[in-house]
């Protein structure tokens, strides 16, 4: 009989979070387009030069190490940064369930996230920055589960600068690409 921890079970467990991560991806986007009848994004998509696509995703990838060591470092010291059993799991998954999450992550959070909660929270304020910090803590607090408090601060941080993009230049794809990268990075290597 295999422990409860066993690689098997872990496997077991984290197809089952993906497929409910889906799942609540199509009943958002079914939501937007059967309830609320507009688009799953709300804001129109700007197209910009492969070089622009580049040198965006550089410098969020290079902001998000920054981030982390600003992080991370006082934490450390801290001790208050030492309880990753949940993320140590994931490192023991096959490569390909590794991709399935990642693809699963970068996708389904940037769009729930950055594409569905921003717009939607700015409809009730008058300042955009509400959407973005809100829609930030959400997804840190999405991120719970993960159990360090600097993982959470990060999300918060991650949150906050990706959503600063997205309002910014109204570019989900970019987001996606650099959160699948950071997200590869980190759980592949």
């Amino acid at each position: 009989m295999l422990p409860f921890h066993s690689a098997t079970s872990n496997a077991g467990r984290f197809l089952i979070s993906r497929g409910l991560i889906w799942t609540f991806f199509t009943a958002i986007y079914l939501w937007a387009l059967k309830i609320e009848r507009v688009s799953f994004l709300l804001l129109d998509e700007r197209r910009y030069t492969f070089d622009f696509y580049i040198i965006w995703i550089v410098v969020l990838l290079a902001s998000n190490y920054v981030i982390a060591g600003i992080i991370s470092t006082p934490l450390n010291n801290l001790h208050w940064n030492n309880s990753q059993q949940q993320v140590l799991k994931l490192y023991h998954l096959p490569p390909t369930l590794k991709l399935f999450g990642v693809i699963t992550a970068s996708i389904t959070e940037e769009l729930i996230f950055r594409g569905y909660l921003i717009p939607r929270i700015q409809l009730f304020f008058e300042d955009a920055r509400y959407g973005i910090v809100l829609s930030a803590l959400a997804f840190s607090l999405g991120h719970l589960g993960y159990g360090t408090m600097g993982y959470i601060l990060y999300t918060l941080a991650f949150g906050i600068l990706f959503g600063w993009h997205y309002q910014k230049y109204r570019n989900i794809k970019i987001l996606i690409a650099c959160h699948f990268l950071l997200d590869y990075y980190l759980l592949l290597f």
